[in-house]
């Protein structure tokens, strides 16, 4: 068989057979993990702190590489087990993850392994050739394009951060000077670049310091959610928590949004509002801010009800000047941005708790992010080539964007992309796109810093990158995507890739000078509060704006506010829905000016009165996981008005179909399950936890202790509720995806939920406390499952596991009726046996794929603890402290995780268990678990408790 081509960026996917894939294993899997475009020994990919001179078989070796979310780039670490990745873990220096993930970087994996990815190019929908399609785009039709300096050539590409991408583009510009650039965003960035062009004279990205803020307010952001430095900010917010003491001062949170979020949930006191009408009380916030730190302010806004709220809001800003923050959410318009930045500056947070940063992203603040010009050429006929790299217009634009009539009026249509998709149909050319763990380029953080993209393996299909794609419409000599990094980057690179990071790139902080005229602008433009019924569209916590739609990994993962799986529903508050007589799993159709869609309501507490909430990201038309789940939003949107879409009608149909959840209920029940106080309350009985964390007496032996005795202790002040554990304990473990109908069945797999708990209403907002119990198996050393079963396959290890043996289970389940935390999962089927031959090398070979009619549940990431124990014998020292990271604790982005030897008095797990916040779940039934939880601290703010 031909070697591949030092030219040819891809390897056919008929290299990759299976009996290929073990040859190259005899010979050295290593040069797997290179681009396939040059030989292996010149596009090693560079091992993260060292280059081993081999793979050992067995040993896993872990590589620095780049995600990215809206164009900004988030640095992880690949684990491959012999050139195959399996696993996706946060970069501990990069600024964005600082060594935690995000559900979507976990689940990132199966994008690579999706059976249902485009394998081969496609020329008027009949398989075709890279090759026909460069003799397509050959010599004389770019000197057309040369010709007419580009007229009637347009691109449209993602957003994106590269600065190796950028000086493609600038390149192409420089060839075709009427070219016709697009970037198709749904972050909704324009926003706060239209307001800081406004009120500060330039495009600017604000850089939150929320480490810094005593007191921060939230205008419809979910600081916790799909933004680029949410795991960083998370971070922050919790080492805050972390931190509080009895009677001292924490952090306080407010935030005002339509439908929970896990910010809203975080949050001390929460203001439920309709999205539109966060404009108003923003409005009323800088009045009321402005009257108190003696600057004239715009005539007051009316507020009604809300009043009471926002105003002890300000009064607590004000007493916490050069320590608060005010943030406001991408999807809110750019005068609401205006305001928030207005807030800042009286507050005097520039400097501590606010930075500004030019943006990364090239052409930001642009008409480049605009559609308008684009959508134009192409109607009045002066789009001849319109090439989609990487976007899926047909799919994430409004509906009277009509892009698909609207795209058919070019002469030539390429769509480069990972799957045929919604914007593929109808394409004169579709060509194959690779993941970003199978090419080079490099990407920027939200605060600038450049990371690179290596690849961890060959691509497995016939697919090329974006960039390739690029450098061939801009004429450039046949290069691997390394060599186009060594052209960029230099000498700098080869340390780059070491570290995974061009040190010294993150952007210089500014404090540019606010005009108060752009904020009387600003303000100007502020709606007033209506009673009207509106539709706020929402990204989708899990599957984004649908990018993520045919993942079955996330549409299993529970929505955290909801808990719904597969699919979206119409979120109503209880008022609102009382008023229309609607309940749960009615299916009602919305509507608005003749559009509608219909899909099944849901009543979610704490959602805001006069409002409706879908999620964009499904009804999608690709893909055997994503078509038929849940409902497109498109129908209502608008290119005006994409998120909110204002008197809308709601009408029941009188069908029903139930949306399907895995936490149907939400009260504690008085059973204690999380502890919560808040700091007066912890000052006036700072040992209130330990009545909850004594073990009763117990009539059985107690355990043999040794050196070694595993524990975790989870801190509910840290947690959040983002679900990263539960798909990195998902991904590590291979726990199965069992699909819409049999999690109906109360049978889904995931081994650690979160549940999730509603309180009484708090205060004038007339909304629920929330909180979050990550819940696991509790490895209780009287553990209730070991006496009840006949086959001794619930066993206790001497370090203190609770163990299962999977070969001794023969699936009576007497041990899941026993456990009194509910955390065992029962294989009704063989989920992996329709799995395809890609699904099944996302398998962790490090742990057993268990079979049907087996009981499984957490070991502790038992595989791991082994490993550590193996590494530290061969080198012949003691474990300590951090040598074993379990899956859940390695990818939290609050560190509310901890892991480790109970019988090391020093470590972490050990300080956390005799801290005076922790205290057992159940303890009373005398279980003696060896997790541990610690209470939850809350910092209100006395005006607004009731």
């Amino acid at each position: 068989m031909n070697e591949p081509s030092a030219t040819n960026d891809i390897v056919p996917a008929s290299l990759l057979t299976r009996r290929r894939f073990v040859e190259w294993l005899g010979v050295g899997i290593a040069a797997l993990g290179a681009n396939a475009c040059t030989k292996p020994p010149r596009d090693d990919i560079v091992p993260y702190v060292h280059r081993p001179p081999e793979v050992t078989p067995g040993v896993t070796l872990h590589y620095a590489t780049t995600a990215t979310r809206d164009g900004y780039g988030i640095g992880v670490l690949g684990t491959t087990h012999e050139g195959r990745p399996t696993k996706l873990e946060g970069h501990p220096a990069h600024p964005a993850s600082l060594g935690a993930t995000g559900m979507r970087e976990q689940a990132a994996l199966f994008g690579l392994y999706d059976p249902d990815r485009a394998r081969t190019v496609l020329a008027d929908g009949r398989p075709s050739t890279w090759d026909a399609f460069t003799v397509a785009l050959g010599d004389s039709t770019k000197a057309a394009w040369k010709q007419r300096r580009g007229a009637g050539l347009a691109l449209v590409l993602p957003p994106s951060g590269s600065p190796l991408r950028a000086s493609l583009v600038t390149r192409l510009r420089e060839q075709y000077p009427d070219i016709s650039v697009t970037y198709l965003s749904t972050s909704g960035a324009t926003q706060r670049w239209a307001a800081a062009r406004d009120v500060f004279g330039e495009a600017l990205d604000p850089q939150y310091r929320l480490g810094a803020a005593e007191v921060v307010v939230s205008l419809d952001a979910d600081l916790f959610g799909d933004h680029p430095m949410s795991l960083a900010w998370a971070r922050a917010f919790a080492e805050r928590r972390k931190s509080v003491r009895p009677g001292g001062l924490s952090q306080r949170l407010y935030a005002i949004e339509s439908a929970m979020t896990l910010t809203g949930a975080a949050a001390e006191h929460r203001l439920a509002v309709p999205a539109s009408a966060v404009g108003a009380v923003a409005a009323g916030l800088l009045h009321a801010v402005a009257a108190a730190t003696g600057h004239a302010g715009a005539a007051p806004i009316e507020l009604g009800a809300h009043r009471v709220f926002v105003e002890a809001m300000a009064r607590d800003l004000v007493r916490h000047q050069g320590r608060a923050l005010v943030v406001v959410g991408d999807r809110q318009p750019a005068a609401v941005h205006a305001l928030g930045y207005a807030l800042n500056t009286l507050l005097r947070s520039a400097g501590s708790t606010l930075d500004f940063t030019a943006p990364p992203l090239p052409d930001a603040g642009t008409d480049a992010y605009a559609l308008d010009g684009l959508l134009r050429a192409l109607d009045g006929d002066h789009v001849e080539t319109l090439m989609v790299l990487g976007p899926n217009p047909a799919y994430v634009l409004p509906a009277d964007a009509e892009w698909t009539r609207r795209a058919a009026r070019a002469r030539e249509r390429v769509h480069l992309s990972l799957h045929e998709n919604e914007t593929s149909d109808g394409a004169t050319w579709f060509l194959p796109a690779t993941h970003f763990l199978e090419h080079w380029g490099d990407a920027r953080a939200y605060d600038g810093m450049t990371s690179l993209v290596q690849p961890l393996v060959a691509p497995l299909y016939d697919g090329k990158s974006t960039d390739d794609v690029l450098a061939a419409l801009a004429g450039e000599p046949l290069q691997s995507g390394r060599e186009r990094l060594e052209r960029q980057y230099g000498t700098e690179l080869a340390e780059g890739l070491r570290h995974g990071l061009i040190a010294g790139t993150a952007s210089p902080s500014r404090t540019p000078e606010l005009d108060w005229n752009g904020v009387a602008r600003a303000l100007a433009g502020i709606e007033p509060v209506t009673d009207r019924l509106e539709l706020d569209v929402v990204l989708d916590a899990r599957v984004g704006d649908g990018d993520g739609a045919n993942d079955p990994w996330l549409q299993e993962l529970s929505e955290p506010l909801t808990k719904v799986v597969w699919g979206n529903a119409a979120l109503l508050g209880p008022r609102t829905a009382a008023k229309l007589d609607i309940r749960d799993d009615d299916v009602v159709i919305v509507e608005q000016g003749g559009r509608r869609m219909t899909l099944p309501a849901l009543v979610d507490p704490g959602h805001a009165e006069g409002a409706v909430t879908v999620w964009l990201g499904h009804g999608r038309r690709t893909g055997r996981v994503a078509s038929g789940v849940g409902v497109d939003a498109a129908p209502l949107r608008s290119l005006a008005a994409p998120w909110f879409v204002h008197d809308v009608t709601v009408k029941k149909t009188g069908a029903r179909e139930r949306v399907v959840r895995t936490q149907r209920e939400s009260r504690e029940h008085d059973r204690h399950l999380v502890l919560r106080k808040t700091v007066a309350e912890w000052a006036r009985e700072p040992s209130f936890a330990r009545e909850y964390d004594e073990d009763p007496v117990s009539i059985l032996p107690p355990r043999l202790a040794g050196d070694t005795q595993w524990a975790m202790a989870i801190d509910l002040s840290a947690c959040v509720g983002c679900s990263a554990c539960m798909l990195a304990c998902a991904v590590e473990n291979n726990v199965p995806v069992v699909g819409k109908a049999n999690v109906a069945l109360s049978r889904e797999m995931y081994w650690l939920r979160i549940d999730r708990y509603y309180a009484e209403p708090l205060g004038p907002s007339e909304s629920p406390k929330v909180s979050f119990q990550p819940m696991l198996c509790q490895h209780c050393e009287k553990a209730p499952c070991e006496y009840v079963c006949p086959v001794n396959a619930t066993v206790h290890s001497p370090d203190g596991l609770n163990e299962m043996v999977y070969n001794r289970c023969v699936g009576t389940r007497f041990c899941s009726n026993n456990c009194p935390y509910k955390v065992r999962r029962f294989n009704f089927f063989d989920y992996n046996q329709t799995l395809s031959e890609p699904e099944r090398m996302a398998k962790n070979p490090d742990v057993t794929v268990r079979a049907r009619g087996v009981m499984e549940k957490c070991t502790y990431c038992v595989q791991r603890i082994r490993r550590a124990e193996i590494d530290a014998e061969v080198a012949k020292r003691p474990l300590v402290d951090g040598d074993v990271t379990t899956a859940c604790e390695q990818a939290c982005p609050t560190g509310a995780i901890v892991f480790g030897n109970l019988a090391d008095h020093g470590s972490r797990v050990a300080r956390a268990h005799a801290d005076q916040r922790t205290y057992a779940a159940l303890g009373e039934v005398g279980t003696r678990p060896r997790t541990r939880y610690l209470a939850r601290i809350d910092d209100p703010n006395p005006e607004l408790e009731t």
